[in-house]
Protein backbone atom coordinates (compact mmCIF):
# COMPACT_ATOMS: atom_id res chain seq x y z
CA UNK A 1 0.00 0.00 0.00
CA UNK A 2 1.33 3.48 -0.73
CA UNK A 3 0.13 6.11 1.41
CA UNK A 4 1.32 9.20 3.24
CA UNK A 5 2.33 9.51 6.82
CA UNK A 6 -1.10 10.83 8.24
CA UNK A 7 -2.76 8.11 6.84
CA UNK A 8 -0.13 5.18 8.38
CA UNK A 9 -0.56 7.41 11.22
CA UNK A 10 -4.29 6.97 11.32
CA UNK A 11 -4.03 3.32 10.45
CA UNK A 12 -1.54 2.31 13.14
CA UNK A 13 -3.93 4.08 15.90
CA UNK A 14 -7.33 2.28 14.52
CA UNK A 15 -5.14 -0.80 14.94
CA UNK A 16 -3.86 -0.53 18.17
CA UNK A 17 -7.44 0.88 19.41
CA UNK A 18 -8.61 -1.76 18.76
CA UNK A 19 -6.42 -3.86 19.83
CA UNK A 20 -6.73 -2.07 23.31
CA UNK A 21 -10.37 -1.77 23.27
CA UNK A 22 -10.94 -6.13 22.92
CA UNK A 23 -7.81 -7.18 24.71
CA UNK A 24 -8.51 -6.96 28.47
CA UNK A 25 -5.63 -9.52 29.79
CA UNK A 26 -2.68 -10.96 27.83
CA UNK A 27 -0.73 -9.04 25.37
CA UNK A 28 -0.29 -6.20 22.35
CA UNK A 29 2.79 -6.41 20.22
CA UNK A 30 3.81 -3.86 17.71
CA UNK A 31 6.63 -4.41 14.98
CA UNK A 32 7.75 -2.45 12.39
CA UNK A 33 10.67 -3.37 9.29
CA UNK A 34 12.00 -1.65 7.03
CA UNK A 35 11.91 -4.43 3.94
CA UNK A 36 13.44 -2.47 1.02
CA UNK A 37 14.58 1.03 0.34
CA UNK A 38 13.59 2.98 -2.91
CA UNK A 39 15.59 5.99 -3.45
CA UNK A 40 13.82 8.78 -0.88
CA UNK A 41 11.04 5.93 -0.12
CA UNK A 42 10.88 2.82 1.70
CA UNK A 43 8.49 -0.45 1.78
CA UNK A 44 7.68 -1.05 5.35
CA UNK A 45 6.03 -3.99 7.02
CA UNK A 46 4.20 -2.91 10.46
CA UNK A 47 2.02 -5.66 12.39
CA UNK A 48 0.15 -5.24 14.99
CA UNK A 49 -0.72 -8.45 17.41
CA UNK A 50 -2.82 -8.92 20.19
CA UNK A 51 -4.27 -12.10 22.67
CA UNK A 52 -7.91 -10.61 22.34
CA UNK A 53 -10.88 -12.33 21.45
CA UNK A 54 -9.68 -12.14 17.35
CA UNK A 55 -12.39 -11.33 14.84
CA UNK A 56 -14.13 -14.16 12.42
CA UNK A 57 -13.16 -14.57 8.57
CA UNK A 58 -16.28 -13.03 7.26
CA UNK A 59 -15.27 -10.12 8.85
CA UNK A 60 -11.21 -9.88 8.25
CA UNK A 61 -11.38 -11.05 4.35
CA UNK A 62 -13.24 -7.29 4.13
CA UNK A 63 -11.22 -5.43 6.61
CA UNK A 64 -9.18 -3.24 3.86
CA UNK A 65 -12.64 -2.22 1.61
CA UNK A 66 -13.04 1.07 0.66
CA UNK A 67 -16.14 2.11 3.25
CA UNK A 68 -16.04 -1.02 5.71
CA UNK A 69 -17.05 -0.69 9.59
CA UNK A 70 -16.91 -3.45 11.83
Amino acid sequence: MSSDPQRIKQLLFTLIYNSMKYTSNGFIKVEAKIKEKLGFDFVIKIKVSDSGCGMNNNIADGLFELFRNV
